[in-house]
């Protein structure tokens, strides 16, 4: 399906690397101006000449949604540049200690748990609050949430990551309310386990990944490209009539 985003801007956090790259890439593919947005700011610039490269439009900018000013500044920034933002993709997210991503959550520290849910549910909160009047001043936008399946599923070991998807499902909703009047369009993309270079590198995996696969309709694993087509419908005219939504890809592990 081709996907007409030729006149619009995009902002996706943490779109540097691993599946937040690939929205972006895909994004730009069908024509939309990309603001690689990542705290990462040589990933941001490596992804965004990538893109400029293979014949998109794509702007690197450092962004750390975990700090209100760091977003107030670029938002600032995108508004100036760009007089407009169509596409909000809440990407970006955090887990616990990447060596150790996996622990019962009374080995949680303070620091870590308010670490992950500032920056997944935090970040989500500022990006929309922040956006929200660009959207309103053009009178229209979509902002696509990322969340996570395991909402559903309750794992153990993961407290603080599934506890800060949960609240941007709940986000999901009452932004859609929110920001309905300003015909801004709220969703939420739930993935399943997918296969991105962080993931992969989890000492985890292994014990993991089977247990993921042998629990779904169809027992393949998920890569990034297995998503990008919701985030691209989600944001077309083709969704133009579903707000507020949770749409779980998981190759069909849970059917909330």
């Amino acid at each position: 399906m081709s996907f007409p985003f030729h006149d619009k801007v995009a902002i996706v956090t943490g779109g540097g690397k691993g599946i937040g790259a690939f929205y972006c890439e895909a994004l730009a593919q069908h024509g939309a101006t990309v603001v690689v947005a990542d705290i990462d700011q040589k990933a941001s610039q490596e992804t965004a000449t990538r893109i400029v490269k293979d014949g998109g439009d794509a702007h690197a900018l450092r962004l750390d949604v975990g700090s209100e000013e760091s977003v107030r500044q670029a938002m600032k920034h995108i508004d100036a540049r760009y007089g407009k933002v169509d596409f909000l993709i809440n990407n970006a997210a955090i887990v616990l200690d990447v060596k150790k991503p996996f622990k019962p959550f009374w080995e949680i520290e303070w620091e870590e748990w308010a670490r992950v849910m500032a920056v997944n549910a935090g970040g989500t909160y500022l990006c929309c609050k922040y956006v929200k009047p660009i959207m309103e001043k053009q009178g229209a936008g979509r902002i696509v949430n990322i969340g996570s399946d395991s909402i559903w599923k309750g794992y153990e070991s993961q407290l603080a990551y599934f506890a800060s998807k949960g609240a941007v499902a709940v986000m999901t909703r009452c932004l859609a309310r929110e920001l309905g009047p300003f015909n801004i369009n709220v969703n939420c993309l739930a993935p399943g386990l997918t296969l991105s270079d962080s993931t992969i590198q989890s000492p985890d995996m292994q014990r993991v990944k089977p247990l993921v696969i042998a629990s779904q309709c169809i027992k393949r694993e998920q890569m990034p490209r297995d998503l990008v087509g919701t985030v691209l419908f989600l944001c077309s005219d083709a969704s133009a009539n579903i707000t507020g939504q949770t749409i779980v890809v998981n190759l069909g592990a849970i059917m909330p």
